[in-house]
C-alpha cells in the first residue's frame, strides 16, 4: 500500500492516519509527502507542496521496491506535484488507485489550502482518468464540476457529472448534509446502476478529524485485497462507521476491523 498525500504533524489526519489505517487493516504501507502543514487546535496554518521532482523521485523509489498493491492519493499540493503522480501512475495502470481530493482543511486559516484552485485542470485532465475510485466531499464534488451540490437528486448528477472526467467510479459523500438524519454517500460506477449508503448519524461525527482520510485509505486497503469497487466502498463506510463511534477527543482510533 501506498499514499501520497499532505502531512499532518498532529497525526489526525493525512499521511499519518493512512498509515494507521492500513496498518490496522492488516496492509503494510509507505507513504510519500506531497504537502507539509503546519495545524493544529487552531486548524491548518500553512501548507507547501513537496517540489514535484521529489515526489516523483520517490515514487520511483517505492515502486522498485517491490509490487504496490494500491495507491492512495490525498493532498498533492500543485498542479506540478499532480502532472508527476499522473504521469507515474500512467505507467502502471494495473494498480488500483483512490483518490480523496483534498482542497482544504475544514478549518484553515484565510488563503491557505492544500490543493492550489490553479491546480484543477490538472487534476481533471491528467489524473482522473488514472482513478480508480473517485472520493470528494460536497464541496470537493462543486469544485471539479462547477455546479452547486447539496440535495439527493444534485449529488447524483455530480455523481454522473464526475464520470465523465474519467474514474472508474465515484463514491460522493454527503456526510456534510447535517440537515440529513442519516449519513448517505452515493457510489456510482461506470456501467452499473448507483446505490446509497446510508448510516444513522452519530452525534458529532462531523467534527471528528480526518474522516475521509480514513474512509478513503480503508477503501485503498480493500480493492487491494481484491474487492470490486463497489464492494469496497460499502466495506470501508462499514468500517468508518465503527471508528467513529470509539472515536475519542475528535480524533479516529482505528483498530483491527477483518478484510
Amino acid at each position: 500500500m501506498l499514499s501520497v498525500a499532505g502531512s499532518d504533524p498532529g497525526g489526525g489526519a493525512g499521511l499519518q492516519l493512512d498509515l494507521k489505517v492500513f496498518a490496522a487493516l492488516g496492509a503494510d504501507g509507505a507513504a510519500i509527502p506531497a504537502v507539509l502543514t503546519v495545524q493544529g487546535p487552531e486548524g491548518l496554518t500553512r501548507a507547501e507542496p513537496v517540489a514535484a521532482g521529489l515526489v516523483a523521485g520517490a515514487l520511483r523509489a517505492v515502486f522498485a521496491l517491490g509490487p504496490v498493491q494500491a495507491v492512495k492519493l490525498g493532498a498533492l499540493g500543485d498542479a506540478a506535484v499532480v502532472a508527476a503522480v499522473a504521469a507515474h501512475l500512467g505507467a502502471h495502470a494495473s494498480v488500483p488507485v483512490v483518490l480523496d481530493p483534498v482542497l482544504s482543511a475544514s478549518v484553515a486559516a484565510a488563503g491557505v489550502t492544500l490543493l492550489r484552485p490553479d491546480a484543477l485542470p490538472a487534476l481533471r485532465q491528467q489524473l482522473l482518468p488514472r482513478v480508480t475510485v473517485l472520493t470528494p466531499n460536497l464541496e470537493e464534488a462543486a469544485a471539479l464540476t462547477g455546479r452547486a451540490v447539496s440535495s439527493r437528486p444534485e449529488m447524483e448528477r455530480a455523481a454522473a457529472a464526475l464520470l465523465e472526467l474519467g474514474p472508474r467510479a465515484v463514491l460522493l459523500k454527503g456526510g456534510h448534509r447535517e440537515a440529513d438524519p442519516e449519513a448517505a454517500d452515493l457510489f456510482q460506477e461506470r456501467g452499473q446502476e448507483p446505490f446509497w449508503i446510508t448510516a444513522p448519524r452519530l452525534a458529532g461525527a462531523t467534527h471528528v478529524h480526518g474522516t475521509g482520510c480514513a474512509l478513503s485509505s480503508a477503501l485503498a486497503v480493500f480493492l487491494a485485497s481484491g474487492a470490486a469497487p463497489a464492494r469496497a466502498a460499502v466495506r470501508a463506510r462499514e468500517v468508518l462507521n465503527a471508528w467513529l463511534r470509539a472515536a475519542r477527543a475528535g480524533r479516529l482510533l482505528p483498530t483491527a476491523v477483518p478484510i
